[in-house]
């Protein structure tokens, strides 16, 4: 197979002074020229080669410019994908009175107590304030800045805490399925990352500090 190969320029130059040492050398001494060739010749092969550049060297150094080139371009289109995604949420918000929204959203948490439906989900939410599901998630994330299960579960940990305090012979677990959670882990994982302590520490503690000013007031009668 034959190979292809790619030359160096030689510089016009040193080209014009070659020839014309060449052309002293011949006219001179003719018979030293001829010797010199004969001499050479077989280095004319290596002398050549050492200016040669293979292509699969050259088509390296292309691939390694283009996957740079690639790999520059890249983030700008990532920026400009997030960019789109972000219009396309507040989009959705547009022409809705968020505030009005907020408060409507409100009245069905505090007046209506949906939050105690343990089947609550995002889509009947949604249908309660005739919106889309993609729409009160926008308005849900992006105007009151929680999810939907950050937003319901705040209501019903509240509601949860209430109860831990009034009905104090009722269970942890019936508080728990009573103010919508569906199970006691769940109950308890939620309320202990809101809280930073157990549905239990926060009754007993609560407790405590009823007590220590009532034991106080008695302290100083005596």
């Amino acid at each position: 197979m034959k190979r292809e190969s790619i030359f160096f320029q030689i510089d016009p130059k040193q080209t014009m002074v070659l020839i014309s040492s060449i052309g002293i050398l011949l006219s001179s001494e003719p018979l030293l020229f001829f010797v010199l060739g004969i001499l050479l010749l077989p280095d004319w092969k290596w002398i050549f080669s050492s200016f040669e550049i293979s292509h699969s060297f050259l088509r390296l150094i292309d691939k390694t410019k283009s996957e740079t080139q690639k790999n520059t371009i890249q983030p700008e289109r990532t920026v400009f994908k997030n960019s789109v995604t972000v219009e396309k949420k507040y989009s959705l918000l547009e022409g809705l009175d968020l505030e009005e929204q907020k408060q409507k959203l409100e009245r069905l948490m505090n007046q209506e107590r949906i939050f105690l439906d343990e089947e609550l989900r995002l889509p009947t939410l949604a249908s309660e304030m005739k919106l889309s599901v993609h729409c009160l998630s926008a308005l849900l994330n992006e105007f009151i800045g929680k999810s939907f299960n950050e937003y319901v579960n705040e209501f019903r940990i509240a509601e949860a805490k209430k109860m831990l305090l009034e009905e104090v012979d009722r269970s942890v677990l019936s508080i728990g399925l009573a103010v919508g959670f569906n199970s006691y882990s769940a109950f308890l994982r939620s309320f202990t990352k809101s809280e930073l302590q157990t549905p239990k520490k926060f009754r007993s503690r609560s407790k405590l500090s009823q007590q220590k000013p009532a034991n106080e007031f008695h302290l100083v009668q005596k």
